[in-house]
């Protein structure tokens, strides 16, 4: 690490380390500590200020997160102890490229795991998949192999998994991960050449700390991002003759996810309610949590806070249709009836009409999952939903669709949305 000059200040409880006088020049800095050397990266806070404020926080644990090992809320720094859990080291064979990149930041050391919220996804045309980047990943499941499909969670799925990629231009992740970070320094290119070439569960992150060179790094506030929200819901409980209520400090808005369950002797629980707040109900300055039945009742209460999420809580009286990007050109239309978990699809392929089978839906912080299967569809289908804007009429996104191929589910394609409101 090239510094002449090092300081420390205490900022919100936690020890931020200020360079000066680097040849890099002003800037964020995060380092990874790995038992193969220590990876520099160069964050884009200004391209993607709630990626970089996001990774920020749960590298030093200034903000409230769901741990997925035990389900508690914490604030322990997220990556610190976390392995490379999966690695990808493919020379390719033209035309197929070389397939260099490893992933992190579960929180389990596994590919299942994140904060317990979304962070919407951040784009810039300037920042692309050439080689030595980190991004925040969209990827689950997948084969790992250069022929075999590759598993995409999909649009505004981030949360705390990265993708460093190596010496290899992906540009199939382009606008699909959002980058957050590059990696410059040839040094710590080698330490992630190092980790590619290890394979998988070969390499451990000690420890990640954060430096700040110049003013407007300074400057950046991470806490001024507009991120979502997890932890205990502010306000107080209203007990009445029949019900009992928790009146909230500041109304539920779109996007948000109130949790409680009831225990009238902090042993046994009753199952998990959960309320999601749909853009159309407008908010919720109250909830009921349940009907008073015993003496004595206790909850425990979660609130999740997603910021401007436009996902609504059914699909009820509303047309969704999904259009796939070349070269698998598909139009998949379905209008739903009034319970929202039925109605009538027609599939551009053969232009046929049929109806709704079996429907699953589930609102999440900034899109939904969706599985649904139709008289006139081959296979079954499941999609991630993701809702980036709205017009008068419609909601507009973008997805990822799958088929089920017993007994595996296979990328059909990803395109454009709109979903009526």
């Amino acid at each position: 690490m090239k510094v002449s000059l090092c300081s420390l200040i205490l900022i919100a409880g936690s020890i931020t380390a200020v360079r000066a006088e680097t040849s890099e020049g002003d800037g964020i800095f995060a380092q990874f500590v790995t038992n193969k050397g220590t990876i520099e990266v160069v964050l884009e806070y200004e391209k993607a200020p709630k990626t970089v404020a996001n990774f920020i926080t749960l590298a030093e644990g200034t903000r409230n997160r769901i741990d997925p090992n035990t389900g508690r809320l914490t604030r322990a720094p997220l990556y610190n102890g976390q392995t490379f859990y999966s690695v990808v080291n493919e020379f390719g064979f033209f035309p197929l490229p070389s397939t260099f990149y490893a992933l992190t930041g579960s929180g389990t050391s596994s590919s299942v795991g994140g904060p317990g919220y979304a962070v919407p996804d951040e784009f810039d045309a300037s920042l692309r998949h050439n080689g030595y980047n980190v991004s925040m990943s969209a990827l689950a499941n997948f084969t790992g192999t250069l022929f075999g499909p590759e598993i995409n969670r999909g649009p505004n799925t981030n949360g705390s998994q990265i993708m460093f990629t190596g010496n290899t231009i992906l540009t199939r992740f382009d606008d699909v991960n959002s980058i957050f970070g590059s990696v410059t320094d040839p040094a710590s290119r080698a330490v992630v050449d190092a980790i590619i070439f290890g394979g998988a569960g070969t390499t451990t992150i000690s420890n990640v700390t954060i430096e700040r060179v110049g003013q407007a790094a300074l400057d950046f506030d991470e806490h001024a991002q507009n991120l979502p929200y997890v932890g205990p819901p502010l306000g107080e409980l209203r007990v009445e003759e029949n019900a009992v209520h928790f009146d909230h400090d500041e109304p539920l808005g779109s996007g948000s996810f109130f949790s409680f369950r009831r225990s009238s002797d902090l042993l046994s629980w009753s199952p998990t309610t959960r309320r999601h707040i749909d853009p159309d109900f407008g908010t919720e300055p109250s909830t009921q949590l349940d009907e008073i039945a015993a003496p004595k009742a206790f909850f425990d209460m979660l609130l999740t806070r997603h910021p401007g999420g436009l996902s609504p809580a059914t699909l009820a009286n509303r047309t969704l249709v999904l259009n796939t990007a070349p070269p698998n050109v598909i139009t998949y239309t379905f209008v739903f009836d009034s319970t929202g978990t039925g109605g009538t699809t027609n599939y551009s392929v053969d232009a046929s009409d049929g109806v709704i089978t079996s429907l699953s839906y589930v609102a999440e912080g900034y899109g939904a999952s969706l599985q649904i299967t139709s008289s006139n569809i081959p296979t079954p289908l499941r999609a991630r939903l993701g809702f980036d804007s709205e017009d008068a009429s419609n909601l507009i996104g973008r997805h990822f669709l799958e088929g089920f191929n017993d007994p595996f589910w296979s990328p059909i394609g990803s395109g454009q949305l709109t979903l009526s409101k």
